[in-house]
């Protein structure tokens, strides 16, 4: 947990989530080459974006303890990430939270939002 990424209030669900302006797991490949390459394992990360479009990387769950996602700095990577469509509710933006998957196999890296269960 990253003390540094609270934002309030905070919307799980809204009429239009957030949404990065370029492919996810292109974004970070680039990013990150020559960091996650010999890592396999899988991570959840949770994503806050302000009504501005900032994100900041708010918690990352692994159940793999030998995967080293401290080399990759992730929480600096999002805090650098360019601005994303912040999410609206009822027309106007809204401050929301998101889950990506990072899944690392293979010297490769898949990076997607994990859909709301309904």
């Amino acid at each position: 947990k990253f003390d540094e990424c609270t934002l309030s209030p905070l919307y799980l669900e809204a009429a239009k989530p957030a949404k990065f302006p370029f492919p996810l797991t292109q974004y970070f490949q680039v990013r990150l080459k020559g960091r996650y390459e010999k890592l396999t394992g899988k991570a959840i990360v949770q994503v806050l974006v302000d009504a501005r479009g900032r994100a900041c990387c708010r918690r990352i769950v692994s159940q793999n303890k030998q995967l080293r996602l401290d080399i990759l700095d992730l929480p600096g990577f999002i805090r650098r990430m360019p601005a994303w469509t912040p999410a609206q509710d009822q027309g106007a933006p809204v401050n929301f939270a998101l889950l990506l998957n990072f899944e690392f196999a293979g010297g490769t890296l898949t990076v997607v939002p994990v859909p709301r269960k309904e």
